[in-house]
């Protein structure tokens, strides 16, 4: 077998057609947003969302389970620059008390959520790269 893009596996082939698949149904942007292929912003990327974000999944009203990356933040620049990274926006929150800080949070849901949790794979700890094995494959599951 002729390896296509580097992949040879059979199932490399499957688990990109999956994302594929997954990206037609999410939004245009989606379309457009690559994860930066500069390992010194993936390894920027990976520590701000290893040390302050969560890489989760989130289940809509139909009970499928969506994969989800967030951050919550009270620095603004830090939470923009990711969102630019990310394609996302990112929302602020008033604080509750005055001696408080304003937070900043921003959500990236479904296949872009996938595509950025598979690029920085390499560059997150065990017990992250266990978690995000874990959602992708809770996922890609249920995509079959």
């Amino acid at each position: 077998m002729q390896p296509i893009y580097g992949i040879r596996s059979t199932a490399a082939y499957y688990r990109l057609w999956v994302l594929d698949m997954a990206s037609i149904r999410e939004a245009k942007l989606y379309r457009y947003m690559e994860p930066p292929t500069n390992p010194s912003d993936l390894a920027w990327l990976a520590g701000i969302l290893e040390g302050e974000g969560c890489f989760g999944h989130w289940p809509d009203n139909k009970g499928v389970r969506y994969p989800t990356i967030s951050l919550l933040m009270t620095d603004r620049d830090i939470v923009e620059r990711t969102a630019e990274y990310l394609g996302s926006r990112f929302y602020s929150a008033k604080p509750r008390h005055p001696s408080t800080k304003t937070l900043y949070r921003l959500v990236v849901n479904g296949a872009k959520a996938a595509k950025f949790m598979l690029a920085l794979l390499p560059y997150v700890g065990e017990r992250r790269s266990a978690k995000i094995n874990g959602i992708l494959r809770c996922w890609i599951g249920q995509q079959l």
